[in-house]
């Protein structure tokens, strides 16, 4: 069966109509006589219910009964754009290897959008997505396997599904496919759709596709998906449309063959596409259109590529016109004259805030010394997030003055990053704006007392503090057992300066420490598999193996497994026991095609035992320079850390490692095995370490 489980993402799929306050629930449970009169309510009161369910909620809800399930069915999922592209290029964390594919990706009112990678795998369909792990602070891959079916169809199908859910209701479509399989489409029409994107290589595409769409769009585009613009023209048939005629926006990345009168009853304020046939009068005229205020009301730009020379002369004829001048060219550079930089550029951020009234409803500044001497800001009335970093109290006061009493977010930082050398002092802390805020982060020091800290009304705290004390955090806890903490609280992260005394922080509170039961629930490195087990045929024969756990592997285990990709915690793997799997690899005894070992190793390791006697060099600057993309990426990827190149003793690559080794452009005789060592000094993730190490024939 071609699914899988929807609370793997339902986190990010969340209604369009914003969760009900407890308040709204209660007063629904009144209205409706409380969900024991569930099943005997009519038919539109529960799906007004359901509307207000999250993805996940929906789901179980639809499990119960056959009715609840056609409630749940008939009740649309608010889903704002869909976007189906051919061969996206893959993240390092889905494959490093790139390989046919097609993204489906979903955007939803509230939330991250989501995206499937759908490809072929021998005569099965394989779909991957990050699944993100909190308490874990990373995301992993995550895939099914649907049988016997084609991927590129399948994509399809499981693109339109969303957009069924929807009601078809959506209001953006992008499509970016060479041949979108119209003859199994289940699309009507898209009633709602403003936004329309296409990329095809035929005119039955582009037509197929404008006749799902309303007559009304904000923008269309329509782009050639071969790109070989010269081979293609829209035909003036076509162009006719109302969607085209119609359009406040058309783009058009391909030939287009719109005559003079068309063009002149264009309705687009923004216009691009490459004329093939519009003339120097018809332009002429556009522009006399334009000059006496017959033209299209609120007007942008024309940007016409051409394919014929246009006499100038014909296209301002009768205008009165100017050429630019040396003063034209200057205005259009904007330069502010005899002013500061600095200053100028908060005037020109305070002139948009005016524009609104100052009703904005978040602020950020990352400035070390705010000009606030001649600002015009006198209160942001509307203003609920803030972001605040500066260098000095007097800019934290000056700021918390201008903003409410209640905000949802308020986080103060040190704008030098030393946050050792910056202290708040009790007074900034007595503040309305920092004791009522319902998210505080305070990413410098915070002299805040123990009363203070009990009567912070914050359902999320982050703070780094000398001052309370272990009884102070006893208290804090004291009031959530028993009731009298705030309301809906989730977290408190307190970074201590100094030791804390745990028996105090937990005195006089039922507690038991995390048990094993609890820590194989809150986290899966609590298990851990031995090496007799690491010996089954399906681990070691294995061409892939992803452990989210520890693993026992001994250097001789390491040594005899089959995987190209690898990723485990681990346990007893030695420095020595990688520096020969890298040997291995170098003199072409490891396994072929390898492409990835990621060790998440506890302790530190020593690179150079790791690297000894392999003519490691580390990437310098010139490296860097000549595969500047790949480095960034790869950093981006890996984290910090110290970065080396390793040759490979043998001279036979594979196609894959050809094509890697021409994409970097490295020189078909310099094979490079690229690992990441220096452990010591990599970003530490939930208390492990980790180590990589990537074979030449990925990226």
């Amino acid at each position: 069966m071609n699914t899988f489980k929807i609370a793997d993402f339902s986190d990010a799929i969340q209604p369009k109509n914003k969760m009900a306050t407890e308040k709204e629930i209660e007063e629904l449970l009144i209205f409706i006589g409380g969900f024991e009169k569930w099943p005997v309510l009519i038919e539109d009161c529960r799906r007004e219910v359901v509307k207000y369910l999250d993805y996940e909620s929906r789901f179980n809800l639809g499990i119960s009964s056959k009715d609840d399930y056609e409630t749940v069915e008939k009740t649309k999922i608010c889903v704002e754009s869909v976007e189906i592209v051919d061969n996206v290029r893959l993240r390092c964390q889905i494959s490093q290897r790139e390989f046919d594919n097609v993204s489906v990706r979903i955007y939803f009112p509230t939330g991250s959008p989501i995206e499937w990678i759908i490809s072929q795998v021998g005569q099965d369909t394989r779909v991957q997505w990050l699944h993100y792990i909190p308490n874990r602070d990373r995301s992993v891959v995550k895939e099914v396997i649907w049988k016997s079916c084609n991927y590129y169809g399948e994509a399809v199908k499981f693109a339109e599904k969303w957009m069924k859910k929807s009601n078809f209701e959506l209001e953006t479509i992008i499509v970016v496919m060479a041949k979108y399989p119209i003859a199994t489409s289940q699309i009507k029409l898209l009633p709602c759709c403003k936004k329309v994107i296409i990329s095809a290589d035929d005119l039955d595409s582009f037509e197929w596709w404008l006749k799902k769409c309303p007559k009304q769009l904000d923008r269309l585009q329509l782009n050639l998906y071969s790109n070989e613009e010269e081979s293609f023209t829209l035909p003036s048939h076509f162009l006719d449309a109302p969607q085209i005629m119609q359009a406040s926006r058309i783009f058009f990345v391909c030939r287009a063959a719109l005559s003079d009168e068309q063009f002149l009853k264009l309705k687009s304020k923004s216009i691009e596409f490459e004329s093939v046939d519009v003339t120097d009068r018809g332009i002429n005229k556009f522009i006399r259109n334009w000059v006496y205020g017959t033209g299209v009301p609120g007007f942008k730009d024309a940007d016409l590529s051409v394919t014929t020379v246009l006499d100038p002369e014909v296209m301002v004829a009768g205008l009165d016109y100017v050429e630019w001048d040396d003063a034209f060219k200057e205005e259009q550079e904007v330069i502010w004259k005899s002013c500061d930089y600095y200053e100028a550029a908060v005037k020109f951020t305070e002139k948009w805030m005016k524009k609104c009234n100052f009703e904005l409803e978040a602020i950020t500044v990352a400035m070390a010394k705010y000009p606030f001497s001649t600002s015009q800001i006198k209160f942001l009335p509307c203003c609920k997030k803030v972001s605040i970093s500066a260098d000095d109290v007097d800019s934290f006061e000056w700021w918390l003055e201008k903003v409410p009493e209640q905000l949802d977010l308020l986080r103060l930082a040190d704008h030098s990053g030393k946050f050792e050398l910056f202290t708040l002092p009790p007074n900034l802390l007595n503040s309305p704006q920092v004791m009522q805020a319902s998210e505080l982060d305070l990413f410098c020091r915070a002299v805040l007392s123990n009363e203070q800290f009990v009567k912070l009304n914050a359902k999320s705290i982050c703070l780094i503090s000398a001052d309370v004390t272990d009884e102070g955090i006893n208290q804090f806890i004291n009031n959530w057992v028993n009731g009298k903490g705030v309301d809906g609280f989730k977290t408190f992260k307190l970074c201590a300066i100094g030791d804390r005394d745990s028996e105090v922080m937990v005195e006089g509170l039922d507690y038991v420490e995390w048990d094993e039961t609890f820590e194989n629930e809150q986290n899966r490195k609590s298990l851990t598999f031995p090496s007799g087990s690491l010996n089954a045929p399906q681990i070691i024969q294995s061409s892939k193996i992803d452990f989210w756990c520890r693993a026992a592997f001994s250097d001789e285990q390491l040594l005899k497994l089959n995987a190209k990709s690898m990723s485990f915690d681990c346990v007893d793997v030695t420095d020595i026991g990688i520096n020969q799997f890298i040997k291995n690899w170098v003199n072409g005894k490891g396994v072929n095609d390898f492409e990835k070992l990621q060790l998440r190793a506890t302790g530190l390791r020593d690179s150079e035992v790791m690297v000894a006697g392999l003519g490691a060099e580390e990437w310098d600057q010139a490296f860097g320079n000549e595969h500047k993309r790949f480095v960034e990426d790869f950093k981006s990827y890996s984290g910090h850390g110290r970065f080396y190149q390793i040759k490979s003793n043998i001279d036979k690559l594979s196609e894959f490692s050809r094509n890697f080794q021409k994409l970097l452009e490295i020189p078909e005789t310099s094979k490079h095995l690229i690992i990441l060592a220096g452990i010591q000094i990599i970003k530490i993730l939930a208390g492990i370490q980790d180590f990589k190490l990537f074979g030449g024939n990925s990226i």
